[in-house]
């Protein structure tokens, strides 16, 4: 008797408490718990570190500074300036110009899409500057004319904001002249023109367009005319913007091609005055602004100097020789 009771002794020894069991199962549980969280939060935290330090090195090798006049390609100049902290201007402007007397220089503008020619609705498919440097093989390209597109759109606070992606149909909204075809926009707006051997012109009064017309090589409708003569049409304060902006000296056949991240219409147009132009008008602007500079640029760095990521209708561009031609 007295060893069985010395056995069940034992054996009830030798039993783990159920109770002691099932704390030791959930102290076991919170510390793996706790050991994943920490390891994800170690390995969270390490991945964020490298990404902003992967940005901060994106943003300092991409990132635009201020520039001297420099000759990039034969007959063109690039300009990178920081305008004056103001309630009209921030930011930079890139200005390229070109002398439309040196040898190789070229123009550009969107022609109509070969597949759209005889659809009343459309006449373009919306493409990024990069895609149209490429594939004309371009030096310079910026956006050219406002436009519409099918792009979907969602709606916020009662406004329409396009998705624009490349392919969408599209129509200008101004004048395009291409290699001397004309698109089918309406013709009474104002022109800024280049005869055959790329001298400049730019009419002032909308009912002049259609007459000229045949002397048209290339053009681009414009949305106002900033400046005439060398004087300003518009001199009072306004609300700056990304702006783009092209001007003419007729009497030098020279061209400027400029971008700003954040002008008015006066400051921007009197910075092409600066520079010398004597006609100066506005194209699209807003999230439509580009500048894109060929690879074979000389003496910067190439690509993207502004915008470039949203597709547009229709872009102005410039082709001219290497420097080292």
């Amino acid at each position: 008797m007295t060893d069985d009771l010395n056995e069940q002794s034992k054996t009830a020894k030798a039993m783990p408490d159920p109770l002691s069991q099932l704390q030791r199962l959930q102290a076991n549980g919170r510390h793996r718990r706790i050991g994943r969280f920490w390891r994800f939060t170690r390995r969270s935290l390490g991945i964020t570190a490298l990404l902003v330090v992967a940005a901060a090195v994106l943003f300092w090798l991409f990132q635009r500074g201020e520039m001297p006049e420099t000759a990039i390609f034969q007959g063109v100049t690039y300009t990178c300036e920081r305008m004056p902290e103001t309630d009209e201007s921030s930011g930079l402007v890139h200005i390229v110009c070109v002398d439309l007397n040196a040898p190789g220089i070229e123009l550009y503008t969107t022609p109509v899409d070969p597949t759209l020619a005889d659809n009343p609705n459309w006449q373009y498919r919306l493409k990024t500057a990069s895609t149209v440097l490429s594939e004309n093989e371009l030096s310079i390209v910026v956006n050219g004319t406002q436009f519409s597109s099918d792009s979907y759109s969602l709606t916020w606070e009662g406004k329409d904001w396009p998705i624009r992606l490349s392919g969408d149909l599209a129509k200008s909204n101004e004048i395009m002249v291409s290699n001397g075809v004309l698109n089918n926009a309406e013709t009474n707006q104002y022109l800024l023109w280049f005869e055959e051997d790329l001298t400049p012109h730019l009419e002032t009064e909308k009912n002049t367009v259609q007459s000229v017309l045949p002397q048209v090589k290339w053009g681009v409708g414009a949305l106002g005319i900033l400046v005439k003569d060398g004087k300003l049409n518009r001199d009072r304060p306004e609300t700056p913007d990304t702006k783009t902006l092209i001007g003419i000296n007729p009497e030098t056949k020279q061209l400027w091609l400029a971008t700003f991240e954040s002008a008015s219409i006066r400051v921007a147009a009197r910075k092409l005055v600066e520079q010398g132009a004597l006609d100066v008008v506005r194209v699209d602007g807003g999230s439509s602004s580009t500048m894109k500079i060929g690879s074979a640029a000389s003496h910067m760095r190439s690509g993207t100097v502004m915008g470039g990521w949203i597709p547009t209708a229709t872009h102005f561009g410039v082709r001219a020789r290497n420097l080292a031609d």
